[in-house]
């Protein structure tokens, strides 16, 4: 069990349920203790209606997290008095942590869909796999992450293949901050 954590608080389980489980804010906002059967936790996707079960032993973090919570706590993100939030005052509050914490904009609680994906996928996970993991019907949009991950990989191969010169001060030489000066050539 990780021992950085301290203590719980909501936005450190709003980012451990998510970035662990991939659930999306409607699937966020209802979990609970009720989720938990044995040691995988599960849930239906609300957008599609798959299920979806995750072991928990994959998941050290966001565990470390819900063992902090009260155990009469019936849903793991609540606000005010305990009171669950609604997907919509989910989604501002978890944008506005976001940018209290300075983070982009573009930050937001979908994109943490959208990493756990780009992290399987870069990790060699299929389209099968992915799929699964989002609850989605089909491998459509899994597919997506699987091919981006693919031509990455492939590029990289690519230039191994054909650039075999190793440069071994590279990091040395893009430190350097000396300003070059360049002469241009148009008139």
């Amino acid at each position: 069990m990780p021992k950085e954590r301290v203590c719980a608080n909501s936005e450190t389980v709003a980012l451990e349920l998510m970035l662990a489980t991939g659930a999306s804010r409607q699937d966020a906002c209802v979990m609970g203790r009720q989720n938990i059967k044995g040691d995988v936790i599960y849930y239906r996707r609300g957008k599609t209606g798959q299920d979806t079960e995750l072991p928990l032993a994959y998941m050290p973090y966001l565990v470390a997290e819900i063992v902090q919570l009260p155990p009469s706590t019936s849903v793991f993100l609540t606000h005010g008095k305990g009171r669950a939030y609604t997907v919509e005052s989910f989604g501002n509050w978890f944008g506005d942590q976001c940018s209290a914490a300075g983070l982009p904009d573009r930050c937001r609680a979908h994109g943490l869909r959208k990493h756990g994906a780009t992290e399987l996928a870069e990790a060699g996970a299929n389209e099968f796999q992915i799929m699964a993991f989002l609850a989605h019907k089909s491998t459509r949009e899994a597919l997506r992450y699987v091919r981006t991950a693919q031509r990455r990989k492939l590029a990289s191969d690519a230039l191994a293949l054909a650039r075999t010169k190793n440069v071994s001060n590279l990091s040395d030489w893009l430190d350097k901050y000396t300003v070059q000066v360049t002469e241009s050539k148009v008139k």
